[in-house]
């Protein structure tokens, strides 16, 4: 099994972990004219009501709720903006992961097993690899 497979057998359990993980969800023009878009409302009100400068100081990053969770993740675990999603959730799980996802965490045991050289416990290399962060 190869990472292209390993992702191909990621199916979302919407458990919102990947939402509620610790970091910033970094905004482009874009997601800034999408999201506007989907909420009617300009950008300017979009960016002062939904967004925060990042820690780097050269982007902008969603608010988050008083819990730590993005500001669009409602209480079923679902984005209110899904359509609109920013870039960075988009390409969850393919180019950025997070500990503690049940189904990457299932996808990527299933997967280390799969790779496991018969009799060793060796896992055979190249296979299964996870992108960088």
């Amino acid at each position: 099994m190869n990472s292209t497979s390993t992702f191909s057998s990621f199916s979302c359990l919407r458990c919102g972990a990947c939402c509620r993980w610790t970091g910033h969800v970094l905004l482009t023009h874009k997601d800034v004219t999408d999201l506007s878009a989907v909420l009617g409302m300009s950008e300017d009100a979009f960016v002062q009501r939904y967004t925060a400068l990042a820690a780097n100081r050269s982007q902008l990053t969603l608010v988050e709720q008083s819990d730590g969770a993005c500001c669009f993740l409602v209480a079923d675990n679902s984005c209110s903006v899904y359509d609109a999603r920013p870039q960075q959730c988009r390409n969850f799980p393919h180019t950025w992961h997070v500990k503690g996802c049940p189904s990457m965490d299932s996808t990527l045991n299933s997967c280390h097993s799969e790779t496991r050289v018969e009799n060793t416990g060796m896992e055979k290399p190249g296979l299964c690899r996870m992108p960088d962060k």
